[in-house]
């Protein structure tokens, strides 16, 4: 069950040796028993960041429209694109390399000093592109309010940048606490700044302030909780052991983050930052259910690496079908919310919200897909296949790309395309997504022999016996939208009442859960680990 695997498997996994190349290598510790509430904290901590990220957006939304919403993403997406350079897959690369043991001092002073270089590589190819795009070929942003934006998202990007070599440090030994509280405080205060900003009624530029502002704090106190961490200087040999499995990654990583950002950046050139807004939004609220997955994933990566070194197979299996599983079982019922209730989520955010609808309908069944597909898709970087994640990330850039192009312009170069706007851009996520993940799924099976769970089918026999009562009553009763969440609760009882006749939600899961939740011991172990005990 997933209470042993959790807290026995995973908690055993043992040190590897790395490889003999003259590098000081040091005695890896077991992964702390306290691993289901690190990844408790880290869901909550996340959850909370969205709750902050759903208010802002609501008073952005309803005060300033979908204009501003709009601006943001563009600026935020077209920034994001860049990140390549800022990374080049060093961070995959320092997780990778203290999970293999070498010298965690060495480590540390490694991945911040390759962290400063690339950002001033960033910053260079940034500045480069925007003059060239400006000056050359006279390219004219919609406003001279949504250059500047991009301008001030800029420098908050460049900050992040740097910021991430601590998060990534906080990350490889499994510090959550020092990794994630920080990014609450500065989220948290950028809610404030951004819901003043909205009701005051100043322009769209000040949002971006307040995401710069939120980058500087988030730097200031990565930076405090570094006390105690070792820190060597880099030698050349620490360079090339990093670079050696950063560089095969570092196209997979781009692919990521670029087919999460084109949609938005093609909207903003072909169509208009309205459209952006349009989008932004259900994918705003779709997003929050990747916390789970990416939660979960994160550890498994680590996990994955050792037992693969070790040939434990057997377990490299199971913990991707239980992983599978409790994403499905947490995912679905809000699936199975958003599809019958979207209208009434989505007029939260004001009156004039109908066009994002179905794009958040189709929006949260590519989520739900690409989440339960993370546990298998994860284990093709784990366990060192690199070209093979590479022909995979080939294909997905293609395919995202070739789909957007074909769903999103009316016309492009005098070719007459679908013209879909935001609704294409969701359904060529989801085609994406679905793809890509059945392939992993595939290499998955070829790599570690795992074989999809196949006991998820009852999880969809379940969620299909729960959405047809609710859609019925909904259709023949209709609540006022601000009732319809009263519905989520009772989606939820039924759909876990389901599953555990299914015997997919028995008493050993909910007291495993109980248990990450522990309020008690997650202070302690929050409190013991800021204060670097």
């Amino acid at each position: 069950m997933v209470y042993k695997i959790n807290r026995d498997t995973i908690s055993e996994i043992q040190s590897n040796s790395a490889p003999t190349t003259g590098i000081d290598v040091e005695v890896k510790p077991k992964i702390p028993k306290q691993l289901a509430r690190k990844s408790t904290l880290s869901f909550i901590n996340n959850i909370l960041i969205m709750i902050f990220g759903f208010i802002s957006l609501f008073f952005v939304k309803r005060y300033m429209g979908y204009e501003a919403v709009g601006m943001i993403a563009f600026a935020t997406s077209f920034m994001a694109m860049f990140s390549i350079f800022g990374d080049m897959g060093f961070s995959v690369a320092h997780l990778k390399r203290v999970g293999e043991g070498y010298d965690v001092g060495r480590c540390n002073g490694t991945i911040i000093s390759i962290k400063l270089l690339l950002t001033f590589i960033m910053g260079i190819a940034i500045s480069s592109y925007l003059l060239i795009q400006k000056y050359i070929f006279n390219y004219e942003f919609e406003s001279r309010e949504m250059e500047l934006i991009l301008y001030v998202i800029v420098i908050q990007y460049l900050i992040l940048n740097v910021s991430m070599a601590f998060r990534n440090i906080y990350t490889a030994k499994l510090e959550i606490a020092r990794g994630q509280i920080p990014r609450l405080i500065s989220r948290f205060l950028i809610m404030l700044m951004k819901v003043s900003i909205a009701i005051i009624g100043l322009s769209a530029i000040y949002l971006a302030y307040s995401e710069l502002i939120g980058a500087v704090i988030i730097f200031a106190l990565l930076i405090l909780f570094f006390k105690g961490h070792a820190l060597k200087r880099p030698n050349i040999e620490f360079i090339r052991l990093y670079a050696s499995f950063a560089f095969p990654v570092l196209f997979i990583g781009f692919v990521a983050t670029f087919a999460q950002s084109i949609d938005k950046v093609m909207l903003g050139y072909f169509v208009s930052s309205v459209e952006v807004g349009i989008y932004a939004v259900p994918q705003r609220i779709t997003h929050s259910l990747l916390i789970i997955s990416g939660v979960i994933t994160n550890i498994l990566f680590v996990a994955f690496s050792g037992h693969y070194a070790n040939k434990r197979f057997d377990v490299i299996q199971r913990l991707s079908n239980d992983a599978e599983k409790y994403i499905s079982m947490l995912i679905l019922p809000f699936v199975i919310f958003v599809l019958i209730f979207a209208e009434s989520i989505l007029l939260i955010f004001g009156d004039d919200t109908t066009p994002s609808i179905p794009i958040l309908q189709i929006l949260v069944v590519a989520i739900y897909i690409n989440a339960t597909m993370k546990p298998y898709s994860v284990q093709i970087i784990s366990t060192g296949h690199i070209r093979l994640g590479f022909k995979l990330a080939s294909l997905t850039l293609l395919m995202n790309l070739s789909l957007n192009f074909i769903f999103i312009p009316q016309e492009v170069a005098g070719i007459i395309l679908l013209g879909l706007g935001a609704k294409g851009a969701a359904i060529a996520t989801l085609i994406s997504l679905t793809v890509r993940g059945l392939i992993a799924k595939i290499f998955a099976y070829k790599i570690t022999e795992t074989r999809p769970n196949i006991r998820i089918l009852l999880h969809f026999i379940a969620a299909v016996l729960t959405f047809i009562p609710i859609y019925l009553i909904h259709s023949h009763y209709p609540l006022h939208w601000s009732y319809t969440f009263v519905y989520l609760p009772i989606i939820i009882c039924i759909f876990l009442g389901i599953m555990a006749i299914f015997r997919e939600f028995t008493r050993k899961e909910l007291e495993f859960y109980m248990n990450a939740i522990h309020p008690g011991r997650m202070k302690k172990y929050v409190v013991g680990e800021l204060r670097g005990k």
